[in-house]
């Protein structure tokens, strides 16, 4: 936005959160609107839903209603009497809006990385089949197996979406880390691991197999999972913890109700020899706390997993774990820093089942999957996502939400043990983009739809191959020219002027006398054009300077 319009929009919003006797113009108001729709705030966003039902109350822009008594001018104003709602969080809104002013939200650029993960999504339906949709369960033998959703929430709430992400699919084993959570949260983590372990098995997610503790190898699969449901409301009766588990996941959705499949409970139930044959093996190993009463778990346990979502809704309580248990669109503390910690440590070793130490591998981020199609996935500090599409592999994973997540990963700087140096070969969304004129120019992100579930993204995979060399100029800048030499991957930016220029990199390592020094820049490793010298100073501004003439050119040749 242009200064005009950003002092615009902040006199929007100081009017409508500060000033009691004054409404604010309605070309002001809309813009505001457009400001909190293009930085990913969704009018269902519970801190602005007041400000979106303001601006949607008000006339029209053509309209002149009469003046309101706190104003002479003829000048069309928005309703003043929504602001006064108890609903609406003025301290929690303005903290993020501040922010967002000031480029200091998570993603700061959310338009491009919305082109950047359509791009990824549109590849992946395109290219990547297989698989079965799980029918061991027989409701979940029915359902559409080309459904395919991915949606994203930052730790500041900034929402996007893709595909399929209003259809509701069933929970499964998607609820592990929850139940396992909220069994720390009640009775500690001493107690909880004094009856479920913390090491991957390596097998299957109903394997009958112990640790030899006599206790399941983690909360993350089948065993695992009914141990924790165990230790959740003890000595309450069944519609007591169920109600309790329920309130918990509409904290973690930021308000939004979870639902419960009833077909698929019954389902469950009819189905779950292997789950009261592993409960049975527990108990005869003395796993189970005393008194516990097997029936009444299995069923609390079968409860959980018929739980229902969208992927929308699994994005938000992603976030919440990526923000350490702090809800983004309520700023309501669901869990305590220590039990997410806990959480995702497990989901980072154990969450994808046998595939896990692949997964973090390939991928590097904490997740959970389910057998219904679903993957949720924490990028810690940053935001959380969901992916959704029914046909699982033969180990239970979604075939092309586990491709979606490695493209992710290998596209951008969120896998968790990523070194300094090789992040700067990936993109990096959480930078705020380099100032300098001509960078973005023909982005078309403008024509993007926040919400991200209706039409193609204008952004493409054009605007994301250059964008590894303004990642570069943008590190050059902040780094003050201290590169350092890293392996360039296959996957990463574009073949041709940008990949040979990475290489200069290992003529200005931090490593280096030479480099802490300003000296010696390897002639070699320079591309023809760019400026050599013995200053490092110099050499940064002549890489930065290259790599904008080599866009401009990619730029021009569109």
């Amino acid at each position: 936005m242009d200064p005009n319009s950003i002092q615009a929009v902040r006199e929007a919003y100081t009017t409508i959160v500060h000033d009691q006797t004054t409404s604010p113009t309605v070309s002001k108001l809309n813009q505001l609107r457009h400001f909190l729709l293009s930085n990913g705030f969704l009018q269902d966003d519970p801190r602005f839903r007041d400000i979106y039902a303001m601006a949607d109350s008000s006339p029209s822009n053509s309209e002149t209603p009469p003046a309101s008594p706190a104003s002479s001018d003829s000048t069309p104003r928005a309703s003043s009497s929504i602001k006064s709602r108890a609903s609406f969080d003025i301290p929690l809104a303005e903290n993020v809006v501040d922010r967002a002013f000031n480029g200091g939200l998570a993603i700061p650029d959310l338009p491009r990385f919305m082109a950047g993960v359509r791009n990824i999504f549109d590849k992946v339906a395109s290219q990547v089949s297989g698989g079965k949709v799980a029918s061991y369960i027989p409701q979940l033998a029915s359902v559409d197996p080309d459904l395919f959703a991915v949606s994203f929430c930052s730790i500041d709430g900034q929402r996007f979406s893709f595909g399929d992400s209003n259809v509701e699919f069933s929970i499964q084993s998607c609820c592990k880390p929850i139940s396992y959570s909220i069994a720390l949260e009640e009775v500690g983590a001493t107690k909880v691991h004094q009856h479920i372990g913390r090491e991957p098995s390596g097998r299957s997610f109903n394997h009958m197999s112990l640790l030899d503790r006599k206790i399941p190898h983690n909360p993350m699969i089948n065993a695992g999972a009914i141990m924790s449901s165990s230790l959740i409301q003890r000595g309450n009766p069944l519609y007591k913890r169920f109600s309790k588990v329920s309130k918990v996941w509409t904290q973690l959705f930021g308000g939004k109700r979870i639902s419960f499949n009833n077909s698929i409970y019954l389902s469950e139930k009819e189905t779950a020899d292997r789950n009261f044959a592993l409960a049975y093996m527990m108990k005869e190993a003395g796993a189970f706390p005393e008194g516990t009463d097997i029936k009444d778990t299995l069923e609390f346990y079968f409860q959980c997993c018929s739980l229902e979502a969208d992927s929308d809704r699994m994005a938000i309580m992603a976030a919440t774990y990526a923000n350490g248990g702090v809800c983004p669109l309520t700023g309501e503390t669901v869990f305590e820093a220590s039990t997410v910690r806990n959480c995702v440590s497990l989901m980072a070793s154990c969450g994808m089942y046998d595939y896990s130490g692949e997964w973090n591998f390939s991928v590097g981020l904490p997740a959970k999957s389910g057998v219904s199609g679903a993957i949720w996935v924490v990028v810690p500090d940053v935001g959380g996502f969901c992916c959704y599409s029914p046909c699982i592999d033969s180990i239970g994973n979604s075939r092309r939400a586990v491709e979606f997540f490695k493209a992710l990963s290998d596209t951008y700087a969120f896998h968790m043990l990523e070194p300094a140096r090789l992040r700067g070969l990936k993109n990096d969304p959480t930078l705020s983009p380099l100032p300098r004129a001509g960078v973005m120019k023909s982005s078309k992100r403008n024509n993007s739809n926040t919400s991200g579930n209706s039409g193609k993204s204008a952004g493409s995979g054009e605007d994301e191959e250059i964008s590894v060399a303004t990642q570069l100029a943008r590190t050059l800048s902040l780094s003050n020219g201290n590169i350092t030499q890293s392996p360039m991957s296959d996957s990463v930016g574009p073949s041709s002027p940008v990949r040979h220029a990475l290489s200069v990199s290992s003529g200005l390592s931090t490593s280096s006398t030479s480099a802490r020094s300003g000296a010696g820049v390897n002639s070699k490793l320079v591309p023809e054009g760019m400026e050599r010298s013995s200053s490092k100073g110099k050499f940064r501004k002549s890489v930065v300077e290259w790599f904008n003439k080599k866009e401009e050119e990619e730029l021009g040749g569109r």
